[in-house]
């Protein structure tokens, strides 16, 4: 399968999907219900855009190329260390009114760079307890979530950072 050019490749169907990592996406968009998984790292040289569900690096990482953009208004998992480990050089991130899920189950960093609009920490499945550190001073302008987490503890710490909650 060839790719034209410029042209937007949508995950639109109901339930989970993995995308085919070995095609050159100039646009993605992620629009269906359920979760959208990377078969394998995956480069966009535009925009990426997550409307409806839920898109999940699957552990590879989503890289940004040339002039591109990363647009949340459904859910992005972060599932490494620190959103440049799932998410790479995008030029613009914008989540107006999506969520962010850091999921690793590993000391993680969360990024100060991004306003949120959702911001989850943790999962239900930790194998361990996890602490979900701030980068840098952080804004949340809607909801703040720590957890679930079933077995073990997931902890917000703002380490020496002002976390603030906006709530609209």
């Amino acid at each position: 399968v060839t790719l034209t050019s410029g042209t937007t490749e949508n995950y639109d169907r109901a339930g989970n999907q993995t995308d085919d990592s070995t095609l050159s996406y100039s646009n993605l968009t992620i629009s269906g219900s359920g979760t959208k998984t990377l078969g394998g790292n995956t480069t966009i040289t535009g925009t990426v855009t997550v409307t409806a569900g839920t898109l999940s690096p699957g552990g590879y990482t989503l890289t940004g190329s040339g002039a591109n953009t990363l647009s949340v208004t459904g859910i992005i998992l972060v599932d490494q260390s620190t959103f440049a480990g799932s998410y790479v050089s995008f030029e613009t991130r914008t989540v107006t009114s999506g969520t962010v899920s850091y999921t690793a189950d590993a000391a993680t960093t969360i990024d100060n760079t991004l306003t949120y609009y959702n911001l989850t920490v943790g999962n239900a499945t930790l194998t361990a307890a996890r602490t979900y550190t701030l980068g840098g001073n952080t804004t949340v302008t809607n909801y703040c979530t720590i957890g679930p987490a079933t077995n073990y503890t997931a902890t917000l710490d703002p380490a020496t950072y002002t976390l603030t909650l906006s709530l609209s």
